[in-house]
């Protein structure tokens, strides 16, 4: 079975980059404004760090958290463009913010949505795999080489 990857990372390890980018992001901006809805990234980030721990930690819960963390990016897109949109911002660096914060959850949920689409269902009877597409192999797993073992002592 092969996972759903970009630049050789997984879904949960995108989410994880992608809570941890937003956490920063309020942060950064908090120390620049004094304003506490700066924080408003970190919250979202947060509930998306926790949900790619869970995901990594516990993979039979991987549907969940994965659904957990689309609708935190869904959330976090909506309020960014719709508070860039309406001018219920206070300052332009609040602005940039709000649209950085929308960037990169809409960056996360269009790979999301990318890998459902790899992992759907190629017919009606098949069940939904979550990121992972079931007719791709890979070729190491099923190499009829003897693996090789390599021993190393530290004998003085």
């Amino acid at each position: 079975m092969a996972r759903y990857k970009v630049f050789n990372l997984t879904i949960p390890q995108i989410t994880l980059l992608a809570g941890l980018k937003m956490s920063m992001l309020g942060m950064v901006f908090f120390g620049l404004t004094d304003y506490i809805t700066a924080l408003f990234p970190v919250l979202f980030g947060v509930i998306l760090v926790a949900s790619a721990g869970v995901s990594i930690r516990k993979p039979e819960k991987n549907a969940l958290a994965m659904h957990i963390a689309v609708l935190t990016s869904v959330l976090c897109s909506i309020l960014g463009i719709s508070t860039a949109l309406f001018g219920t911002w206070t300052t332009v660096t609040s602005l940039i913010e709000q649209l950085l914060m929308s960037g990169i959850a809409l960056v996360h949920l269009t790979l999301c949505i990318n890998s459902f689409y790899y992992g759907r269902s190629q017919s009606p009877g098949d069940s939904q795999v979550c990121g992972i597409n079931t007719e791709l192999t890979d070729d190491k797993m099923n190499s009829p080489v003897p693996a090789s073992v390599v021993a190393l002592t530290f004998d003085q």
